[in-house]
């Protein structure tokens, strides 16, 4: 890709990135998305179809980044280490993942990064639990929206803690209900 092209790329998602932290995605014009990235439309429409085409490249190359790391580490069972990953990358682009996990960002980006922890769960844990299928379901989306709570708080709270303090906390907090409800 030339430079000029990766220049602009780049300028224009820092920009969406930038105005996500006071408005919703929905609220950013291309207009809006222009002038502030000194960038005129019909280069953005050389690019771009719409604010939301770029969000969803900003999304997918985040995602992509990091998803071939983590199901290698979960396929080799080293589901902490996948965990620490996860939450390490997050720490390292703060910037970014308030704008994709934040109310101020759209929730498909989530929604994807859930989808990797429930598809490991719908994996391995009925290995482990023997339980029907519904308690499963319920316990897992109890487990999840604690753990976005948490990421989102830590976040939103600039990621003082450590990746791996906060790995290990969403690791402790996540086996305290699951063995409480299956094996007590």
């Amino acid at each position: 890709m030339d430079r000029r092209i990766k220049y602009t790329r780049k300028v224009l998602s820092e920009t969406l990135l930038g105005l996500l932290k006071t408005k919703p995605v929905e609220k950013i014009s291309i207009t809006e998305l222009c002038k502030c990235s000194d960038i005129n439309r019909a280069t953005f429409y050389l690019h771009y179809r719409s604010v939301y085409e770029l969000l969803h490249e900003i999304q997918d190359n985040f995602y992509n980044s990091i998803k071939a790391d983590i199901e290698g580490l979960i396929q080799d069972g080293n589901n902490q280490s996948a965990l620490s990953l996860l939450i390490r990358k997050i720490g390292d682009n703060k910037e970014l993942c308030e704008a994709l996990f934040l109310t101020k960002g759209e929730k498909s980006f989530q929604e994807k990064i859930i989808s990797i922890a429930k598809d490991e769960i719908t994996r391995t844990w009925p290995k482990t639990y023997k339980v029907n299928k519904s308690t499963l379901q319920l316990i897992t989306e109890f487990i999840i929206a604690g753990s976005v709570g948490l990421i989102q708080d830590w976040i939103g709270n600039g990621c003082k803690e450590s990746p791996e303090e906060i790995a290990l906390l969403l690791k402790k907090t996540c086996e305290s209900p699951l063995n409480a409800c299956l094996l007590g």
